[in-house]
């Protein structure tokens, strides 16, 4: 979404992206919310000001990341002047513009997915105004993408604190809560931000991550029921409530669910593996496969769709086709631990012992030290010397 005025006629202008191009449509200053409206005027003379507000989601979604680029077209100003020569006014709307610019660059670097970078120009930016929430939230967004999540909570806590009805602020704090573990600290940031924005997905989908890392399945599915109905083209929201209903063993709601949901959104590789689990969680293995050959078909670059084939595969007996899948899954995410165990056993079934128990031992290396891998590579190790013996004996 893009939000500016319109240099011609001073008047705001809200341009939403859409299936086929752009949808136009002018904005009254309150449409704005209290902290853009007192973030973009005055208006000086001479001088365009804009705001770019861009949303996407990351892959595993820990949140949607909202941009917001602010740029201005500087009167040129007088060779005489300097900021200690400037009167208390003018000295402000000069520490403004260097905060301006600043952010300006800062945003810049955002986009390009410089974000050390992009953390050093908000700094600048904080040092000469330090009560602009916009520096704050944005330098919890960059610290976040760096994985600094204790900094990045600071930062929108300090946020919330100059501007605690924004509800986008809360959405972001709890966002980073979650991934910290502090679930009860994030239910309290999601519950703020719901109380300003009560159907916002985003904010909906982090209570409901909160409460099921706290184990309160039943809450977490009724927050995402009304959330997928307020949103229910969002793909994100359905494939979490799917997988609470697994997790609570209702699988054949969930099968509901999926069918239901690519109703709404429909060719989606997502959603229709979804629906391959849940056929899979029932035993329709052979319905199942057809799911995921479809979403393969869809998203022939994701590993973990031709991961949950070649576990299929090996449901129905069919293991050399099961090992194929896993070497697949290899190719395209090498080292991934889950696929290197199922190779291995993948292996095993086919006779393949030797390399199985690389397999497990590699997979043993990359993290997996379950005690199911331990005893799969002892059994292997006895296999194997049996097997040796009986062809000295032979």
């Amino acid at each position: 979404m893009y939000v500016g005025c319109d240099p011609n006629t001073s008047e705001w202008v809200c341009w939403l992206a859409v299936r086929d191009g752009w949808q136009e449509r002018r904005l009254l200053p309150a449409e704005l919310g209290p902290s853009w409206h007192s973030d973009l005027q005055p208006l000086s003379p001479g001088m365009s000001r804009y705001v770019v507000s861009v949303t996407g989601a990351p892959p595993a979604r820990t949140r949607a990341l909202e941009i917001r680029q602010l740029e201005r077209l500087r009167e040129p100003a007088a060779s005489s002047d300097s900021p200690s020569s400037q009167s208390p006014q003018l000295a402000e709307q000069h520490h403004s513009l260097e905060a301006d610019e600043c952010h300006r660059r800062g945003m810049t670097a955002v986009l390009a997915g410089r974000f050390d970078e992009a953390l050093q120009c908000f700094d600048e930016g904080l040092l000469v105004r330090s009560d602009w929430v916009r520096l704050w939230n944005d330098r919890g967004v960059v610290l976040e993408q760096l994985g600094r999540f204790d900094e990045a909570a600071a930062s929108y806590r300090r946020a919330t604190e100059l501007e605690p009805s924004h509800p986008r602020i809360w959405q972001g704090l709890s966002s980073v809560l979650v991934q910290l573990g502090r679930n009860e600290e994030s239910l309290a940031a999601s519950a703020r931000g719901l109380g300003l924005a009560p159907d916002d997905a985003d904010i909906g989908f982090n209570y409901a991550t909160a409460l099921e890392n706290l184990g309160r399945s039943i809450e977490a599915l009724d927050i995402l029921t009304r959330c997928s109905a307020a949103h229910p083209d969002d793909v994100g929201l359905w494939t979490f409530r799917i997988r609470v209903l697994h997790h609570l063993d209702r699988h054949a709601e969930a099968l509901a669910d999926a069918e239901l949901a690519l109703r709404m959104v429909p060719d989606n590789a997502s959603l229709i593996r979804a629906r391959g689990f849940a056929l899979q969680n029932l035993g329709r293995f052979e319905a199942a496969l057809t799911a995921y050959e479809r979403a393969i078909a869809l998203s022939p670059s994701d590993a973990m769709l031709w991961n949950d084939r070649g576990i299929v595969l090996a449901s129905l007996g069919r293991h050399s086709e099961e090992v194929a899948c896993y070497v697949e899954a290899l190719k395209l995410a090498p080292g991934d631990p889950q696929s290197t165990k199922n190779l291995g056993i993948a292996l095993a079934a086919v006779g393949r012992l030797e390399e199985a128990l690389r397999c497990f031992e590699d997979a043993r290396d990359l993290g997996d030290d379950g005690s199911e891998l331990l005893r799969a590579s002892e059994q292997l190790r006895e296999a194997i010397q049996k097997r040796a013996q009986t062809d000295r004996m032979s």
